[in-house]
């Protein structure tokens, strides 16, 4: 039976302490999060059929009820207006989405893990989703602003008929409505300049940031405490692998982070060159000549230069050494695991610990568990109240951010 001073118990208990990240982590999702699917917002778009009023092109100018689709789920650049000389009058001339594509470096994507659907790739829209989350924002304070202040389309003072402010009363078309909703003719970006983000979303990834690595060291580190002082007291094979699981996965998320970074100044200096002539495309189509082998001199396409290169390749670059890392320390985890149940360290070698204390190693060979309980109590039981508290603590961190209002 089990019992406190047993080495064998607290091992195990160590071992354990590991996994005890993702409660928090799936409580607070829980509490948090809003995808229940990696479907879940595409979804959500497609089933609204609200009938709503939509802005006419010229030369229609009657406001009409009908099922429009103002959002749309698309990674990547969004569509900047051709130069005024080129768009009709009263109308917004967008080029084709196709201009958009942005080509891969080494056959995989720039764009990143942006593009890809479900919350754990959450952490790679952090910029975006904070420009999106802004740009709603300002467009319904210029809207509301108007509308309190009793203002039509044309910004002039609205007529007293229509002083309520009707559907008809704010009739434009596309370009009047995207000024009166504060839009303009600028066109929405997906992706902030560094200097144009706000110093609170710099204050959130700090935070969150460090919310992360509470929770992994928190629980970790009670596994290497327990391991470590367990007898024979030392960094061993189970305090090292430990440790080594610690370090890898904090590797691996600063990787990933890296690739975020160096993903956001890539697209920017796409999203530059698109704004300074929408009409230039970024990848070459190998279809435009179909009857030929070989395809015809294509006009305004992008080539990048070295330094934009290089951008690409260290996102693509430190992507997949990040996530190499994950799978290695997930390998790491389970084998350690593994090895802890199946008595796979019990041996003189590990008991003795030899990796870190070489030939001054030892292992206990009279002392029984009542000897070893004095010893055990203080490491043991903080390690346990240590992986209790921050598993706790982590929680009270998502919950404090879904009741936020």
């Amino acid at each position: 039976m089990a019992q406190l001073g047993d080495p064998s118990t607290a091992l195990q208990i160590s071992s354990g302490t590991l996994w005890l990240w993702l409660i928090p982590i799936v409580l607070g999702y829980i509490s948090c999060g809003t995808q229940a699917t990696d479907h879940s917002i595409e979804d959500a778009i497609s089933n609204a059929h609200e009938t709503a009023y939509c802005a006419p092109e010229p030369p229609h100018n009657t406001p009409m009820k009908a099922e429009q689709q103002g959002l749309m789920v698309r990674p990547g650049l969004s569509p900047q207006l051709f130069p005024h000389h080129t768009q009709a009058q009263g109308f917004f001339n967008t080029p084709n989405a196709l201009r958009l594509e942005t080509p891969p470096w080494m056959g995989a994507s720039v764009g990143g893990d942006e593009e890809l659907k479900g919350p754990i790739f959450n952490y790679a829209r952090l910029f975006t989703w904070s420009q999106l989350a802004q740009t709603f924002r300002s467009a319904f304070t210029a809207t509301l602003q108007n509308i309190s202040e009793k203002l039509c389309t044309d910004k002039g003072p609205s007529p007293p008929m229509l002083q309520n402010l009707g559907p008809h009363g704010l009739t434009a078309d596309s370009k009047g409505t995207a000024k009166y909703c504060g839009i303009g003719t600028n066109g929405i970006k997906a992706y902030a300049k560094w200097g144009g983000m706000r110093a609170e979303v710099y204050r959130r990834i700090i935070g969150a940031s460090c919310a992360a690595l509470f929770l992994q060291w928190g629980t970790t580190g009670a596994s290497v405490l327990i391991a470590y002082t367990t007898p024979t007291v030392g960094l061993g094979y189970r305090s090292g692998s430990y440790l080594l699981y610690g370090g890898v996965a904090t590797l691996a998320w600063l990787f990933l982070m890296i690739a975020t970074l160096f993903s956001h100044a890539a697209m920017l200096r796409y999203q530059s060159e698109h704004v300074l002539d929408p009409f230039k495309q970024f990848q070459r189509d190998p279809s435009n000549n179909p009857n030929t082998n070989t395809t015809a001199p294509q006009q305004n396409v992008y080539e990048r230069d070295f330094s934009h290169s290089a951008l690409c390749g260290a996102a693509v670059l430190f992507r997949y050494l990040g996530k190499t890392l994950c799978v290695l320390n997930t390998a790491l985890l389970i084998i350690g695991s593994l090895m802890e149940f199946t008595g796979g360290y019990n041996n003189c070698w590990c008991e003795g610990n030899a990796f870190g204390m070489g030939s001054k190693g030892w292992v206990v060979l009279f002392k029984n568990s009542s000897d070893l309980a004095a010893a055990a109590s203080l490491p043991w039981v903080g390690g346990l109240v240590m992986t209790i508290v921050v598993c706790v603590a982590s929680y009270g961190f998502f919950w404090l951010g879904s009741s936020k209002t």
